[in-house]
């Protein structure tokens, strides 16, 4: 009898163990965050689990692993295994080809010999070790707002692959969570309407805060994209599927592209600000000079006080300009969930790029094709028309467009059923997001000629403002002879003070421009920072 009990018992918990194996995996986590380490360099990582898919003999969960350096490709690793298998796992590393590594499974770990490797998981936890390499992973639920320094070093300013590394790795639960993102270039453009009726230089200083080159409302002006009410329940549709991995990886590049471009903004402002302190140097360096006549009588009383009227004036703007940037940087902090009170930020500079020696820009003909055979937005609506086809129930998906304005409410700004009968309607979806892509193409060749031409006049404007100034104040002042005894030199000196920042506010603003608009073109293109986030291949249909 204790015999018969025993053959019970190994039968009844090979078949629990066995039925267990794919409920396990089911129950895995849908979003991770944890580290990578390589020896013993600590990387903060983030991880999304696709779901597990059943095709052909096997079962297969792949996971897709963000590090926070955006020039740093996701990594994609695939577990399989057989259905009437409850002893053995295979591991594929995607993205280095490295596949069909075998591991044996005892309770909720794997292991293998050569090369030597150990995986457990759990409904919280996923670790993988890569003994021979010296690297692991270690993963944990998501449950929470991204930590607050990351790798960051305290006290350093924040480089721009450091933010867009965080929007790349921030987990976007939901629409509401995506939505925070955009809702900061809302803060910033509040923030820039209520400056500009309190400059003094208005005419000159909004140049940097209103118009084409005020930037902000070039930042995020991509294309509206399509996205599920959540990615925790991936749909069993392989169509449905595919089209919700290539919408999360359309959201988080437009999510990044947005950082960037907040990032520029703020850089620009910055360097006008430091700017106008040395415009302000220089001016008082001039009042000095006219103060000494003024003491001798060979100028009229008050001519001190008139000229420095207008350095007020200056400063003020300076005042306002350091404002908007405390309030840029609160929201830029908030974007990349980053508490603006308790983690206040600053920014790294970059290295502007010098528009003179540019020979030319592309024109769209040149990169559109290409732009809709990268589309992630394209391929997520082609697998939404695959999908209406074989469907026969319905899911919706939002249809989110963050220029529009409407998407703040509780709802979509509108939305797209997947059914046989709204086939049409998506085909004609897809056809306005090819023109869409069009559109955008020719207006980021614009904009890149249009920075270029401009900054090249406002560079040839600074350069006669500061031969004239060199002429008028700094060449007579190094001989001592300089002549302001005249009040129509003084209204001159002002005025070139004036142009001098007008044409840097044009230069500064052109050549981030630029970059913006460059940073649009990789965006379109899937180059540079956005390479690599599509985990399934994009579709090769008719409409391509």
């Amino acid at each position: 009898m204790q015999h018969f009990r025993s053959i019970f018992f190994i039968l009844v918990t090979g078949f629990f163990l066995s039925g267990c194996l794919k409920d396990r995996f089911l129950n895995l986590p849908v979003f991770y965050r944890g580290a990578k380490i390589v020896g013993n360099e600590s990387t903060e990582i983030s991880a999304v689990n696709f779901g597990l898919r059943k095709g052909d003999e096997y079962y297969r969960i792949r996971f897709q692993v963000f590090t926070s350096s955006p020039d740093i490709k996701p990594e994609v690793i695939a577990l399989r295994f057989k259905e009437d298998s409850d002893s053995t796992v295979w591991i594929d590393f995607v993205s280095r080809n490295e596949e069909g590594l075998k591991l044996k499974i005892s309770d909720s770990c794997a292991t293998r010999d050569n090369p030597a490797i150990r995986l457990c998981w759990s409904d919280q936890n996923l670790t993988l070790e890569l003994y021979d390499q010296g690297v692991s992973y270690n993963l944990m639920r998501d449950r929470g707002p991204l930590s607050s320094e990351l790798n960051h070093t305290k006290g350093q300013p924040f480089t721009l692959k450091e933010l867009v590394g965080r929007a790349r790795i921030r987990n976007y639960k939901s629409a509401e969570e995506a939505i925070s993102v955009f809702q900061a270039k809302e803060k910033i453009s509040e923030a820039r309407g209520n400056l500009l009726p309190h400059l003094n230089m208005r005419d000159v200083v909004s140049v940097v805060t209103e118009g084409p080159l005020g930037l902000i409302s070039s930042v995020g002006d991509l294309l509206p994209f399509i996205f599920p009410t959540s990615w925790n329940d991936w749909s069993k549709s392989r169509e449905l599927y595919q089209a919700e991995i290539l919408s999360f990886a359309a959201l988080l590049a437009n999510e990044m592209n947005t950082v960037e471009g907040f990032y520029y903004v703020i850089h620009r402002d910055q360097a006008m600000l430091l700017f106008l302190d040395q415009q302000i140097n220089k001016l008082e360096t001039i009042q000095a000079s006219i103060k000494k006549l003024e003491d001798r009588g060979a100028l009229q009383p008050g001519s001190t006080t008139d000229f420095k009227l207008s350095i007020r004036s200056i400063q003020q703007d300076r005042r306002q300009l350091a404002s908007l940037i405390e309030k840029e940087l609160a929201a830029l902090a908030e974007a990349v969930a980053l508490s603006p009170v308790y983690q206040k930020i600053d920014i790294a500079s970059i290295q502007l790029p010098d528009l003179l020696t540019v020979n030319r820009s592309p024109s769209a003909h040149e990169f559109v094709e290409t732009a809709k055979a990268r589309s992630l937005e394209l391929g997520t609506l082609y697998f939404m028309q695959e999908a209406a086809g074989v469907e026969t129930g319905q899911k919706q998906f939002g249809f989110l467009d963050p220029n529009s304005g409407e998407f703040f409410g509780a709802g979509y700004s509108s939305s797209i059923r997947i059914a046989g009968a709204e086939i049409e309607k998506l085909k004609i979806r897809t056809l306005a997001m090819e023109t869409g892509l069009e559109r955008k193409s020719v207006e980021v060749a614009a904009d890149l000629s249009e920075a270029i031409d401009i900054y090249r006049r406002a560079n040839e404007g600074a350069t006669d403002v500061e031969r004239r100034l060199d002429q008028v104040v700094w060449k007579p002042l190094e001989r001592g002879a300089i002549s302001l005894n005249d009040s129509k030199i003084l209204l001159q000196v002002i005025e070139l003070f004036r142009k001098s920042i007008e044409f840097e506010a044009s230069r500064l603003s052109s050549a981030h421009a630029y970059l913006i608009a460059e940073s649009k073109l990789n965006r379109l293109l899937l180059n540079g920072f956005y390479e690599g986030l599509e985990v399934v291949s994009l579709p090769k249909g008719p409409s391509r």
